[in-house]
Formats: C-alpha cells, structure tokens, sequence
C-alpha cells in the first residue's frame, strides 16, 4: 500500500523548525565546556539529516510520512548523548527534546508529540534515577512537562495550518477545474461553431446559426432567455435586418441607414462597438425589443477591409455581454464574416459557371445557325441542282456544261464557308502571330468568303501583352461584331481598329449599315431570341475589358472594347 505524501508547507516549516532548533543546540551546547566526541558525531550527524531533508524539499521530492517518523526516531538516538554529556537537566540544551517531539507533533498530530515527550521524560527518569537522590529524576520529569506542552502546542498550530493550507489548496484546485471546464467548454462550442456555420452556403442559414450558437453559448435556456440578437446586412441605402431572436415583425421592417450611433461608428472604426443605452440610439432606438435592454455590441463583420453586415447582441444586464461570452461573439463574428465571404465566392463562381455554359450553348447555337445558313443551305442546293443537271442532260444535253458550272461555284462558296467557320473556331495564326496576324487572315476570309469589304487598322504589338486566352476571346468578340454587321446590318464597308491607348488596349468594329435603336433593343431583348449584345459583353468581361455600342437608325454601328493590359513588371515578374 503507497503511503501518503506529506505537504510542501508542512515539510517547509518542520524544516525551518528544526534549522532553529539545531543551530540554537550548536550554539549552546559547548558554552560549559568542549562537546565530548561522541556527543560532536552526533550533532554531525544531525547536520548532515537536515541537510538531506532540505535537498529534498529543495527539488520538491515528497517524503511519506512514515519516513518522517523515521526521523523523528532517528532524532531522539542522536541527541541522547549530546543530552547526557552536556549535564542532562540542568544543562543548557536541556530543551533539545523538541528536536523529535516537534516533528512527531506537525506531521502526526498533537497526541503523538505528547507521547514522544513522555518517552524522553521516562529515559530521563531512568538515566537519572539512583537510590541516593531522586532530585535529578524529579527535574527531569519538571523538564518534560513543558516540551509535551510545547510538542502539543506545536502538534495543534501544524494542524490548523495545514487544514488552513488544504483548505486553500483545495480551493485553488476547484478554481482551476473551473477555469478549466470554462477552456473547455469554449473550445467545443468554437469548435462546433466552425463546424456549423462552415457547413453551409447560404447567407441567410449562416446567419440563423451564428445567432442559434450564440444563444446557446449564453446559457440562457429556451423562453426564458433574455438575450436579444439580430443579424444586419448592408445594401446600397444601410443596413437591414436580415435575421433576429426575440425581434417583432415590426422591428424586422427597421431601416437603418448607418448615418448616426453605433452603426455609423464601425463603419468608420470597423471595430467591435458597445452600445450601452440602445433607446438613446438614434437608429438603434426604432428596434422597439431594445428597449428594455441595459447594453448593447456591435460587432462589424469585415470582408476586405469593407464592413459587410454586423452582429447585434443585447442583453436587460449591463454586465452579461462581457467575459467568455464577450470573447465568444467576437470569434462567432470573425467566423461568420469569412464564411459569408466563402458563400459569396460561392455564389460568383456559380454565376459564373452558369454564364460560362450560357456562353457555350450561344456558341452551339450561333455554330447551328451558321451551318443552317450557309453550307447546309449551299448543299441542300447542290443536290437540287445537280437532279436539274441530270434531267437536263437528257433533254438539252447542250446547256449542260452552264449548269454544272453554277453547280461547281455553288460548292467551292460552301467549301469557302466551311472553311471561314472552321477558321474561326480555332484560328491557329492565333498562336503564331498574335491577335493581330489573326484578325488580318480573318478580314481576308470574310472578304474572300462573303465578298465584304473590311478596312483595318491594327497596330502590330498593340495585344502582346495580353495572355492568348483573351486574345482568343477579343478575337471571337471581333468575328461576331463583322458578322452581325454583314448578316443583319447589311453593311458595304466594316472597319477593323486595334491599338494601345495608354495602359488600355483599344479595339473597335464599325459599320456604316443600318444601325438600330439601342435603348429599344435593350429594353424588349427578352423577348428576343438571340442574344447577340449579351455575347459581346460577356466576351468583353473574359478578357477583362468594358464594352460599349454606339449605334442609332441609319447612322451604322461602333463596338468598342477597352482592356487594361498588364504592366511590364507584371509580365517580367514568374507567376
């Protein structure tokens, strides 16, 4: 069976004790006369304990208490010889009988000192006894009255003590638990937090479980909570409440532009704002659940350096919104404002994936219509004429040979179109020679093809620094601006202009053809089947740039685009 560790502070002050107790006997002892060298050994000896005992509880090794027992044991066979060499009871160390009685006292109780006491009176008594003179036995029974009183009184004081100290140490360990408990309990809840708000990607459901989490890291449980908690957005006017605990509709219908109060101040600030008088606010007091609330927080929620929305929390007692539960909402806001962002991210990235596969499928149907007006069109008449051609073979077999000359034009002009489309799906002169090699070949096919007359005007390194993934782009966007000038516009003449305009790259298709109303257009496009407009703009955001037609009735069309080009640090600088 392991036996219990004595205490630090009782073996720091049974140590202390005997410090005294045996400097006090080193001091005394040899005052009559030189110390016999028996009784030297012995106080050597006692050094040398004391010495052990103190580098013991110098690297804080604990000593069973039987161990201190032993000591005490120890004590009393070491200072008998000091005790009757230096003359017994009427010597002056006398009194070294505390040396054991103290120690047995502290760590045994006060009984135990006593009984140690009665012992040493009783080998006194013995040692001195004789048939001639019962004085010395009488002294040293006088003498060990009062080392047992001392002993118990020493017994007595170490035991209060250390209850006092047990007392104290046990309510440390109860601090500590809790503090503990608390840690834990925080890190599960942000760690559930993460967990809840990170698992969606919707605004509003995010939102409702930063509030829900919230309430239930206050500790307020069900109705009879009184916490009350909003979440707000902002919007081109303020900012709205978009999701609240323990709000009326009514107050859910509070506008807040942000212009006075703690909301004005984290705009500025973008820091966590306290509220303490929420009726006294100028847009806060329209929330009429706030009224009965003593303290408030704001705690913005910052994406990019720009305040996104806040968390509100308030709360009747103005010491609730502090502490752990402070530091809860704080860590609840950051969380949720980067997963916000995350679902705004989201959310791009869909619209954009969405406006990709609208891109391909306008693409896919622009290719269809293509190929329905032109080659199939061209082959369809092919095999009409070429059955004309057999049946003329047989009755004027003279006016043959014309048509099978309008029948080989018929399909060298399919073959040219073929080709142009083929060309303009994957213009590898892209690759070698730049948007403006490209643009070149492709005014000579249209021309070739189509017999429209295209002017350019291209300045030869005006896109080098634009990536051949724009420059593809651009070069889709020219190719669709011609052909609605040539298929719709009815234009004689398209001009092509391609230069670098500062840090922008400038590229223009105009027309002198019919034009249109654009305001009319735009507003019944709809309605419409072809989205034309909606390609040449999204063609102009891939590669970066902005777009804009000038068109009116009779007066042609102008389709400028405007790209920012990179910088030459940003070229030469590895990716």
């Amino acid at each position: 069976m392991r036996l219990p560790e004595s205490s630090a502070s009782l073996e720091r002050t049974t140590i202390t004790l005997r410090w005294v107790i045996l400097l006090a006997l080193a001091i005394l002892a040899p005052l009559q006369k030189p110390l016999p060298f028996l009784s030297v050994l012995a106080l050597i000896c006692l050094f040398l304990l004391q010495s052990l005992l103190a580098v013991s509880s110098f690297i804080s090794l604990r000593l069973p208490r039987l161990a201190w027992a032993g000591v005490a044991m120890l004590d009393t066979l070491l200072i008998l010889p000091i005790y009757v060499q230096t003359g017994g009871s009427v010597g002056p160390v006398f009194w070294i009988g505390l040396l054991p009685t103290s120690t047995f006292s502290i760590f045994f109780g006060a009984i135990w000192g006593v009984l140690t006491g009665c012992l040493l009176a009783v080998f006194q008594i013995f040692l001195l006894l004789t048939p001639e003179n019962v004085t010395p036995a009488a002294l040293a029974l006088a003498e060990a009255i009062p080392l047992m009183i001392i002993a118990g009184g020493a017994g007595n004081l170490a035991g209060r003590l250390d209850y006092r100290l047990a007392l104290e140490r046990r309510k440390r360990d109860e601090v500590f638990n809790q503090e503990l408990d608390r840690l834990k309990t925080l890190v599960r809840s942000v760690y559930r937090m993460a967990s809840a708000i990170t698992g969606s990607l919707e605004p509003l459901r995010i939102l409702d479980t930063a509030l829900d989490l919230a309430g239930e890291g206050s500790g307020e449980k069900g109705s009879a909570g009184r916490l009350v908690s909003a979440a707000l957005l902002r919007d081109q006017t303020g900012f709205f409440i978009a999701t609240a605990r323990r709000l009326t509709r009514a107050d859910l219908r509070a506008t807040l532009p942000g212009e006075g109060g703690g909301l004005a101040r984290i705009l500025h600030s973008r820091m966590p704002t306290r509220v303490d008088a929420p009726l006294q606010d100028p847009e806060l007091s329209q929330v009429v659940a706030l009224h009965a609330c003593h303290s408030g927080i704001l705690l913005p929620m910052v994406v990019e350096e720009e305040v996104r929305g806040a968390l509100l929390f308030a709360h009747p007692d103005p010491r609730f919104l502090e502490g752990d539960f402070l530091e809860l909402i704080e860590g609840l806001t950051k969380q949720t404002a980067s997963t916000l962002r995350n679902a705004e991210l989201f959310q791009a990235l869909r619209e954009e994936r969405d406006r990709l596969v609208e891109v391909e499928e306008q693409a896919r149907k622009k290719l269809a219509s293509d190929l329905h007006d032109g080659p199939i069109q061209a082959t369809a008449a092919i095999a009409m004429r070429v059955n004309y051609a057999r049946r003329l073979l047989q009755r004027r077999p003279e006016t043959t040979s014309e048509e099978l000359f309008e029948i080989e034009e018929l399909a060298r002009r399919a073959t040219k179109e073929m080709r142009h489309m083929l060309f303009t799906l994957r213009p590898l002169v892209l690759e070698t020679q730049g948007l403006s090699g490209a643009l070149k070949q492709l005014a000579e096919k249209t021309r070739d093809t189509f017999n429209q007359d295209i002017k350019l005007d291209l300045e030869a390194s005006a896109a080098d620094k634009l990536d051949i993934n724009r420059q593809g782009v651009l070069f889709n966007l020219v190719d669709e601006a011609v052909g609605n000038a040539r298929k719709h516009a009815k234009a004689a003449h398209v001009w092509i202009r391609l230069a670098r305009d500062g840090d922008s790259l400038y590229l223009e298709v105009a027309d002198d053809g019919i034009g249109f109303n654009l305001a009319e257009v735009e507003k019944h496009y709809t309605e419409r089947s072809s989205l034309g407009l909606v390609n040449l703009r999204e063609r102009a955001e891939l590669a970066g740039g902005t777009l804009q037609i000038l068109s009116a009735p009779g007066k042609g069309t102008r389709v400028q685009v405007r790209v920012p080009l990179q910088s030459d640090s940003d070229v030469d600088s590895p990716a």
